[in-house]
């Protein structure tokens, strides 16, 4: 629970203890305790508690915003990913068609049917082009 009831700020010291936890102290992190990560503005007139409350609420929310910015940057690579290897299907299915086209229109036919196996190879070419193949 975020409190805003005051104008006055403190300071909360996010701290970092030679053994590597961190814990926050209203004091500046001495040389002998660790070392200062981070520091926080919390308003004044509350308990240490909670304003160390307050800290991991906001470092919540924090947590929460990143790891929602990651999972939407994962799911649109995941998305180019998709439309790529589709992009590529459809390609190699269209390079295969031209290429049966190109087969029948090497055979023996009449007017009409070279016509028509024409028009479609030059639909396949458009949808070719369209796609960037």
């Amino acid at each position: 629970m975020l409190y805003s009831f005051s104008t006055y700020a403190a300071t909360l010291y996010e701290c970092r203890a030679y053994d590597g936890s961190n814990f926050l102290s209203n004091n500046y992190c001495s040389q002998s305790k660790g070392v200062s990560v981070r520091n926080w503005t919390v308003p004044d007139r509350m308990t240490f508690d909670q304003q160390v409350e307050n800290v991991e609420a906001e470092k919540s929310q924090e947590r929460a915003r990143l790891h929602a910015e990651i999972a939407s940057k994962n799911q649109s690579q995941a998305h180019a990913r998709m439309a790529s290897q589709t992009k590529a299907n459809q390609c190699e299915w269209i390079d295969a068609t031209i290429a049966t086209k190109d087969s029948e229109l090497r055979q023996p036919h009449s007017a009409q049917l070279g016509d028509y196996l024409t028009e479609e190879r030059r639909k396949l070419m458009d949808q070719r082009f369209a796609l960037g193949c």
